[in-house]
């Protein structure tokens, strides 16, 4: 009963704080747990290879939802991978690396047309590897920088990726990064909003690796315009082991017949 009741009081603060207008269609109830998924396309350079494209995907749990200041989002990553065309270069992300993404609570802006609600959040800056607060405007290029530690304690500097190229055997970079996107989207349903990927920045770089001929940087730049999210509403309840395969059994968005 408790549960019904605070869903109802979401939605109603939801209700309240769309904007009025005689010419707006109805937003659909959003408050609730949403799987999130990101993909940013980047043109990357490595060593003694053609220049590739690669996919870098990021799986999340969402929470929607509003309170006296607006509506907020909450975003934990839950796993993730890189994908490089043809197999020609292609990263694991490790567990640790993930489990120590911090959770976020965004505030997102919600504008409201006769099209129905645009959707768009502000993720800000994240930083993996280093300590943001000690080199605020400058990424740490070395290791011996007083801003870099062992951010995934794995027992290495920075932040550990595995990198699997042809011809060598999979090896570790020990990288530094920082990123800052804009989800810009729209809400198409009540069980999904999609749209582009605003990258204000990416970048990267290498501190160390396993294997002597790695250990400097791989020149990487986001494709723009190509980058893109989606949302998908899943159970209450769902956790970051299930956001996955929850958001791959998820009704089609265009499968009208299945939302409520």
């Amino acid at each position: 009963m408790g549960a019904t009741s605070n869903h109802a009081r979401m939605i109603a603060l939801a209700a309240l704080l769309a904007p009025a207008s005689v010419t707006a269609a109805p937003l659909p109830p959003l408050p609730g747990t949403w799987g999130v998924m990101i993909r940013i396309e980047s043109v990357i350079q490595a060593p003694a290879l053609p220049e590739s494209q690669s996919s870098s995907l990021a799986w999340a749990i969402a929470e929607l939802g509003v309170d006296e200041q607006g509506w907020y989002q909450t975003h934990r990553v839950c796993c993730a991978e890189v994908l490089g065309t043809g197999r020609l270069i292609s990263s694991i992300v490790p567990a640790s690396y993930t489990d120590h993404m911090p959770t976020k609570t965004m505030r997102p802006a919600l504008g409201h047309d006769r099209h129905g609600g645009s959707w768009t959040v502000d993720m800000g800056e994240a930083a993996v590897g280093y300590h943001h607060h000690l080199s605020p405007d400058t990424l740490p290029d070395t290791a011996d920088h007083p801003a870099v530690y062992d951010w995934d304690e794995d027992g290495k500097i920075g932040a550990t990726v595995l990198i699997d190229l042809p011809l060598f055997q999979p090896f570790e970079i020990y990288i530094a990064q920082v990123s800052h996107l804009e989800l810009q989207g729209r809400v198409i349903s009540p069980e999904h909003i999609a749209g582009k990927i605003l990258v204000h920045r990416q970048d990267r770089e290498t501190l160390g690796a396993s294997a002597a001929l790695f250990d400097r940087d791989i020149p990487s730049h986001p494709l723009p315009g190509a980058s893109t999210f989606s949302m998908v509403r899943v159970p209450d309840g769902t956790g970051c082991g299930q956001v996955r395969q929850a958001m791959e059994s998820a009704p089609s968005p265009a499968d009208t017949s299945a939302n409520p």
